[in-house]
């Protein structure tokens, strides 16, 4: 494994069953030309031995984007998204009040972190809006080149044919959805919608459109290499799409996933449709329930919940028909019978939007957030957050 994701995250367990283990050093802050030596190296010395598997991270799509100034934006003719040309949309985010915001890209300020030049503070033009979207779109781009050398670097060796590749990642990125930029913050298609991109040795080409989740990643590769899925997995096996387009298994019906970093949410994904569910709103004065029609509306602008009352039902009821089986799976199998959200909420909410906490925000970091809001025009909205959290400010003060 190259990486330093286990120690960036405190998770020692990330690191269990490899025999070797690089990590850049960076706290997961380094850019691709900073692994790439890593990875050369590693792949010189063991690329044509038999039976390996290298886990690489590659970090340029995340904030803070950290794409090398002196890498040429090639983005820089491109218009800003049909969606967010109208200034009217910027504006209507500059005036929302929750952390990530326009108004504040680091969570809960507009400081910009030393080093890292290509991510801003805030948004005030539309000058800065398509900066921040030439960024994240740059990093991508930057990742892609690297892995486009590894690719070289296989094919020279004479084992691409033989060696199989899968690209995912562990979240997207809002950049506007739900007036939240630069941040993975929501259980939402723009966080939750992940890349999974497989090429298999004599594998077929195209594209996939079912509902799946990460979990089913193990077993589709289990699948591939035609060992049987243990019966306690969740996952299902999509190796009929990697071997044979024409020969598929049923279709998921919907997706269900859940966000407890910033917010505690839970949503349903089915046909167009995603309905969110907001246990804590993390400050940003969400509503308890949404619903978005993402085929005409995919970057989730427009909360159809007061208007699609049957189709927020249908959204409720499908949630409710998961955590039931969820639950029930849970009981049978004799383990803990607590909900995990259930248990974030205990804590004081989620991780980055607990008042009791030592760290960003605390209590006195929340306060100075509702100065902040007070001071920048957003007077309302701070009388609602303090409002609707004063027993929480209460208890910890």
């Amino acid at each position: 494994m190259i990486s330093p994701f286990g120690q960036r995250h405190a998770a020692h367990w990330f690191y269990a069953g490899f025999n070797e283990v690089y990590n850049t050093g960076g706290g997961g802050e380094e850019s691709a030309e900073e692994i790439w030596p890593v990875l050369d190296d590693w792949i010189d010395r063991n690329g044509a031995s038999e039976d390996w598997y290298l886990h690489v991270n590659f970090w340029d799509p995340h904030t803070p984007y950290r794409v090398p100034v002196g890498v040429a934006n090639t983005y820089e003719d491109n218009p800003l998204p049909a969606w967010l040309e109208d200034p009217q949309a910027l504006e209507k985010h500059r005036s929302m009040v929750g952390p990530h915001g326009a108004n504040e890209l680091n969570m809960y300020d507009d400081e910009v972190r030393e080093g890292f030049p290509r991510s801003l503070g805030k948004i005030e033009t539309s000058e800065d809006l398509k900066s921040v979207i030439d960024n994240y779109d740059l990093g991508i781009r930057h990742v892609d080149q690297y892995i486009g050398k590894l690719v070289e670097k296989l094919r020279s060796l004479g084992i691409y044919e033989e060696v199989a590749i899968i690209i995912s990642a562990d979240h997207g990125e809002n950049l506007g959805e739900l007036g939240i930029y630069s941040e993975h913050a929501t259980a939402d298609e723009a966080t939750c919608h992940i890349p999974m991109i497989v090429k298999w040795p004599s594998g077929n080409r195209g594209v996939d459109k079912r509902l799946c989740y990460g979990i089913d990643m193990s077993a589709t590769f289990l699948g591939l290499l035609g060992i049987e899925r243990p019966k306690s997995w969740d996952g299902v096996s999509m190796a009929d799409a990697v071997v044979d387009a024409h020969n598929r298994n049923a279709e998921r019906r919907e997706l269900v996933v859940s966000q407890c970093a910033h917010v505690c949410q839970r949503s349903v994904r089915w046909d167009t449709w995603l309905y969110i569910r907001t246990y804590h709103d993390g400050f940003h004065l969400f509503p308890e329930e949404m619903l978005f029609d993402l085929e005409n509306d995919p970057h989730e602008q427009e909360d159809l919940s007061s208007i699609q009352i049957e189709r927020c039902r249908e959204g409720a009821w499908r949630l409710a028909q998961w955590h039931a089986g969820q639950m029930g799976t849970m009981a049978r199998r004799g383990g803990d019978l607590v909900d995990p959200l259930w248990s974030v909420i205990a804590e004081g909410g989620p991780f980055h939007a607990r008042l009791r906490s030592p760290g960003r925000p605390g209590r006195e970091g929340f306060l100075a957030f509702l100065r902040r809001l007070e001071a920048s025009g957003r007077e309302d909205g701070a009388r609602v957050l303090r409002e609707k959290y004063r027993e929480e400010l209460e208890k910890w003060a």
